[in-house]
């Protein structure tokens, strides 16, 4: 049976593996990080645990039995196996990392769609795929409210949907798991032109680049930043429209396209993100929780990303520079508390 491996068993990844083994006959594979890792899967029954809450008056609960391995994929043989398809929905920062072990299982025939939030990705994978070997690649934004409350159990919180579109090469087949994902009933997905993937894609930067950074600054639910001045979020959508609009890339992608111009209108962008604020007042963004945990964020794809474009065509960005700076020393804060916390009770 063909297969489908997932590398990123959190909530996004726990969350497309079970909605796809509903409609998929592709033998789903989960590549988990470690021996350990896979240990507490197996102990689990090798069960994922999947809540709709989306509708509080009728919460369902669904479990899962799939496959997970913690090494490379091996055929009767013993030798590696070709990888035909794969979702990878690890943290930006950890995808090179954590995809590098499987690196000689893909080819120019694997079928990869990334899921995640940020740019520069794909110009950092460009690096390790082997010459004339450079997979299909499919790009997914998703905005379902999700989370695990612990290993293997996805809450499904808010309703919402996973564009897809082609990171490049438009004549390409569609493969078939992506067609599987098209008809799920829960992820509502839906295919797109890569000029109209990355407009989305472009927008959700700019929305993540005011929110994710002041909550994780600040402590605070996506809601809670209402309640503040927006002059935080003025500074960074004009720093990030003045980058995207100077990048030669993007103009060569874009020219004479009205809608690239309306895309970028500053005021419009404010209110996406009030709205967006508003819509997941509830909601602790993804770099809050890194925070919070003590892990690397994603703030080097989001506002780095933009003071990034920023150098390259002679921008300044100061606003996302002190973010970025300010994201990460807030994370090497509690990394200190925890440590000093641990010699105390020593």
């Amino acid at each position: 049976m063909a297969k489908l491996y997932f590398l990123g068993a959190g909530s996004i990844g726990g969350l497309v593996a079970t909605q796809i083994s509903n409609v998929t006959k592709l033998d789903i594979v989960l590549l988990l990080r470690n021996e350990r890792r896979l240990n507490k899967y197996l102990n689990n029954n090798s069960k994922f645990t999947y809540e709709n809450l989306t509708n509080l008056r009728n919460p369902t609960k669904e479990e899962y039995h799939l496959r997970a391995i913690s090494h490379i994929p091996k055929d009767h043989g013993g030798l590696p196996e070709h990888i035909d398809n794969l979702i990878i929905t690890t943290k930006c920062h950890q995808t090179v990392e954590a995809l590098e072990p499987y690196i000689s299982c893909i080819s120019e025939k694997t079928n990869i769609l990334l899921i995640q939030n940020g740019f520069g990705v794909e110009s950092k994978l460009k690096k390790i795929w082997p010459q004339n070997k450079v997979p299909n690649m499919f790009q997914g934004v998703i905005s379902h409210g999700v989370f695990k409350d612990r290993f293997w159990n996805v809450k499904h919180v808010g309703n919402g949907d996973l564009k897809i579109g082609r990171l490049a090469n438009e004549d390409t087949e569609v493969p078939q798991f992506i067609q599987d994902l098209l008809v799920s009933p829960v992820l509502n997905a839906e295919l797109l032109s890569f000029k109209d993937l990355l407009k989305i894609r472009l927008e959700k930067l700019i929305v993540n680049c005011c929110i994710n950074p002041l909550t994780a600054i600040y402590d605070c639910l996506n809601g809670e930043l209402l309640q503040l001045s927006h002059r935080q979020f003025h500074r960074v959508i004009n720093e990030s429209v003045r980058c995207l609009t100077a990048d030669k890339e993007l103009n060569k992608i874009f020219v004479n396209d009205a809608a690239f111009a309306q895309l970028m209108d500053r005021e419009r962008l404010l209110k996406t993100v009030l709205k967006v604020c508003e819509l997941t007042k509830r909601n602790s963004s993804s770099m809050r929780e890194d925070v919070r945990q003590v892990h690397q964020t994603e703030v080097d794809f989001l506002n780095g990303y933009i003071s990034d474009v920023g150098k390259k065509n002679k921008v300044f960005t100061p606003h996302n520079d002190i973010l970025s700076e300010m994201v990460k020393n807030r994370v090497l804060l509690n990394y200190k508390r925890e440590e000093s916390g641990a010699r105390l009770v020593q």
